[in-house]
């Protein structure tokens, strides 16, 4: 079998990932902030949501610095090979270790979120009938 061949196209097929991936969160940026047209607004429905995507930012740049900072370098062995270049090692560590905690948080949150009443609007909400009927 000709590896080198299959680790150039694995190549190939990452950086076309990757680049697709770039275009998509450009394409998504620019179509939100073209919707909203003055940004993130302060609150929609009672929910505030300046302070809920400043929050996700600073918080997946705290998980993302704090995993680089506390990441390991030391020196591994894989398939023969030794990697020992500090920088990559805490990189992909910080990678790793951000990933696990935004999931774990996702789940934790979906599970809050569940035991509520969740998004669909299952919680108990009293409605003006006579309101409703008339309108």
């Amino acid at each position: 079998m000709n590896y080198e061949l299959l680790a150039t196209c694995m190549l190939v097929l990452m950086a076309v990932a990757l680049l697709g991936a770039l275009v998509a969160v450009v394409w998504a940026t620019t179509t939100a902030l073209r919707k909203r047209s003055g940004g993130v607004p302060r609150q929609e429905n009672h929910v505030p949501l300046r302070r809920i995507v400043a929050g996700v930012a600073a918080g997946t740049l705290l998980i993302g610095v704090l995993s680089f900072l506390l990441g390991s370098s030391e020196t591994i062995v894989v398939n023969g090979r030794t990697y020992d270049d500090g920088l990559w090692l805490r990189a992909a560590d910080m990678f790793i270790v951000t990933a696990g905690v935004l999931l774990v948080v996702g789940a934790v949150a979906y599970a809050y979120s569940e035991l509520r009443g969740g998004a669909s609007g299952r919680r108990s909400v009293k409605i003006n009938k006579s309101k409703r009927e008339g309108a």
